[in-house]
């Protein structure tokens, strides 16, 4: 039976550290289903970033050791940074017959009204969405996204033809990329936030230095 159902994260993954590896698998977990990883293109705008041929090497010394992961290219191979309303318009062209599923923590939902067109996100995806330490839905302020939030949230196991926000009770390790490099640059410690392939990798190519 061919699943209908494309579950996407999307990240920078600069770098792919644990936190991003328990996020997916649970999700995995949850609805019994491969997880795409999406890492973005970096914008012109952001610094102390690495290649895309480093970004998807260091991703891939990951997910070949898990069954259930993947990577989706449509991003990082787009000649451009795309933002996630020209990712998600694009996929549903391409899945034309399938629901999508993307992943995304609490605090981007927090702040998912400043980004391109999203109100329209909330009709092309199905979102899921995980913890994060220290945030809350009461920080929400914006009136039309608690609507969209209150008539769209379903539990795990709901099924709908329309579109939907599921809350999964799942918090990852506190640690983010950012912080990680910046451990890197002041020869901090970082082995128990990244795969041991990733800190050989990033180590042996002097990335982030």
């Amino acid at each position: 039976m061919v699943n209908k159902k494309i579950f996407l994260f999307g990240a920078s993954f600069n770098p792919i550290h644990i936190g991003h590896i328990e996020i997916v698998n649970k999700v995995s977990q949850l609805f019994n289903s491969k997880v795409e990883l999406l890492p973005n293109k970096n914008p012109d705008y952001k610094i102390n970033t690495i290649s895309s041929i480093h970004k998807l090497a260091l991703i891939n010394l990951v997910i070949k050791k898990f069954n259930n992961l993947s990577i989706n290219y449509t991003e990082i191979e787009h000649s451009k940074y795309m933002s996630t309303y020209e990712t998600l318009t694009l996929l549903n062209k391409t899945y034309l017959h399938k629901n999508i599923y993307f992943i995304i923590g609490l605090d981007s939902l927090i702040s998912i009204d400043t980004w391109n067109n999203w109100i329209e996100l909330f009709n092309l995806s199905n979102f899921i969405i995980f913890n994060r330490q220290g945030r809350s839905l009461s920080e929400i302020k914006n009136p039309l996204l608690l609507s969209i939030i209150k008539n769209k949230q379903r539990n795990l196991t709901a099924i709908h033809d329309h579109t939907q926000i599921m809350f999964i009770e799942y918090t990852p390790i506190n640690i983010s990329s950012t912080e990680i490099r910046l451990k890197i640059k002041n020869k901090e410690d970082i082995s128990k936030f990244l795969d041991p392939d990733v800190v050989d990798y990033i180590f042996s190519h002097k990335l982030y230095m």
